[in-house]
């Protein structure tokens, strides 16, 4: 794991969809989800932009944030239950395709930490006539464990009961971390006991891994930017600065604190691979810009989304970046479409 080589540093990515409808479940409740992501220290943007990727510690905070918010001990199971895995994107569609129940959660198994969420592992083990599939955060966290316990779960039944049937219920489910009052309310929503044990796991017949699906086609997997490895460090700071650029803070001292490391430690470990925070964060820049300003976004726009003050600055920052002007390069993306 990566703690042995980024000691201190939080790396873990994951997807902002792995949050489920949270924007809309926090307003329709009447909470302010702007309040939730400014105490996380995350920009409110990533609740409205799915495909974002985020520190996993980040998402803990943000889903433990609004729980808080709306006094709901288990409003993580309710996101995912109400989200399901369709909303997971290209993770969730794949493992949907799946022929059998039991094909499906070894897709899950072998896919949830480069499709969806890295420093996470699911396993399935077989006692006697049941499975056990389980989930478990692999990477420290100090915030909202319990709450990402529940998120799993709705996500995991949602997968059992498209092949057992709608109203299927487990043998149990098993949890390490949920508090009492988190047990006493899931179990009504689970509709079976919520039990404490080593690993949060869904206990079920061994016999239904044979269950299949009707009409299903062929299964895919949509072509989607994977999730850095926790001991890619360059790719997890690089994600991280964009997420710094989306906030209008992009600083290292932003980025080394949400990574858990001081602004020297970051730095030198950019220098072990050859780059410079400078670098990045242009690259970043410069992808963004040149994203937004191909969808035909003003310029004035662009520049202000991505912390700038004014358009000639951002201007003067992009032609040194690129050897041409915004407007220009606009010119050009059109020319191209026109061929």
């Amino acid at each position: 794991m990566s703690e042995s080589k980024h000691a201190g540093a939080s790396t873990a990515m994951t997807k902002a969809r792995s949050m489920g409808p949270i924007a809309d479940v926090v307003r329709r409740a009447g909470g302010s989800l702007e309040r939730v992501f400014k105490r996380a220290d995350v920009p409110l943007r990533l609740a409205y932009e799915p495909e974002r990727t985020l520190l996993l510690k980040d998402q803990l905070r943000i889903v433990d944030g609004a729980s808080r918010e709306l006094d709901d001990p288990v409003l993580a199971l309710r996101l995912s239950t109400q989200g399901g895995l369709a909303g997971l994107g290209a993770f969730g569609s794949a493992v949907l395709s799946a022929p059998t129940l039991g094909d499906a959660i070894a897709a899950a198994n072998r896919s949830i930490s480069t499709g969806l969420q890295a420093g996470t592992a699911m396993t399935l083990t077989l006692t006697g006539p049941w499975a056990h599939w389980s989930y478990q955060v692999t990477t420290p966290v100090d915030v909202g464990r319990n709450s990402n316990e529940l998120l799993a779960y709705g996500y995991m039944l949602d997968l059992l009961r498209r092949y057992a049937g709608p109203d299927w219920t487990p043998h149990y489910v098993q949890s390490r971390d949920a508090s009492e009052a988190q047990r006493r309310v899931a179990q009504a929503l689970l509709s079976c006991d919520l039990v404490r044990g080593e690993l949060a796991s869904v206990v079920f017949p061994a016999a239904l891994l044979a269950r299949t699906r009707p009409q299903l086609g062929v299964a895919t997997w949509p072509q989607v930017a994977p999730i850095p490895g926790e001991d890619d460090i360059v790719a997890c700071i690089t994600q991280v600065v964009d997420l710094a650029v989306l906030e209008g803070t992009a600083t290292i001292d932003w980025v080394s604190r949400h990574i858990g490391l001081s602004a020297r430690s970051l730095q030198r470990h950019l220098s072990a691979h050859g780059v410079a925070f400078r670098s990045v964060l242009n690259t970043v820049i410069r992808r963004r810009a040149e994203q937004r300003l191909a969808e035909g976004g003003r310029v004035t726009d662009v520049a202000f989304e991505l912390g700038y003050s004014d358009a000639a600055h951002f201007s003067r920052a992009f032609r040194a970046l690129t050897g041409v002007s915004p407007r220009q390069f606009q010119r050009n993306c059109l020319s191209q479409d026109a061929r």
